[in-house]
């Protein structure tokens, strides 16, 4: 019974740890794709983006895992970043390599660098690991508002045809 508690107990703590990388991921790689807007130097904004403000151990936004006991700290602080040029058929397109062509760059896909848990449960304590585990994300900016119900807008002035009108 205790062997089989420790082994949920390391599991759960594996799957809580993937969890965190999985957000840190997919919060780069949203806001790396805000930048992804036609202009030249769009690939390099996306990468600052990413980086200052969810990537950055000084940043009040910074991604941390709990989790991870593998002498790396709390912060997620190491992101890869890749482009294309698009996506269809579930599939990315054309790599795009360099900060030259970031004007074509649509697609932006981010890999958290790889973290280990050390099972804490195991008859050989700290001998073994969960070994890497890595998240990555990928987003692109396409449409900013969609199937949205109707919005209120305030509008200053004061002359509606109804009093009912206003407000």
């Amino acid at each position: 019974l205790v062997a089989i508690a420790a082994i949920g107990f390391d599991y759960g703590r594996l799957m809580a740890m993937n969890s965190e990388l999985k957000n840190a991921a997919d919060q780069a790689a949203l806001a790396a794709a805000t930048q992804l807007d036609g202009r030249d130097d769009a690939m390099i904004r996306a990468r600052n983006a990413a980086n200052n403000t969810f990537a950055n151990a000084a940043s009040p936004f910074v991604n941390e895992t709990r989790i991870a006991n593998d002498g790396q700290g709390r912060a997620i602080t190491s992101l890869n970043f890749t482009f294309y040029d698009s996506y269809e058929d579930d599939e990315p397109g054309n790599e795009i390599t360099s900060d030259a062509e970031g004007a074509s760059a649509k697609v932006v896909k981010v890999t958290v660098n790889a973290r280990k848990v050390y099972y804490a449960l195991t008859p050989v304590v700290d001998a073994i690991t969960s070994g890497d585990v890595l998240a990555d994300a990928m987003a692109m900016l396409n449409r900013a508002v969609c199937k949205l119900p109707p919005m209120m807008v305030c509008v200053d002035r004061s002359d509606f045809p109804m009093p009912t009108d206003r407000g």
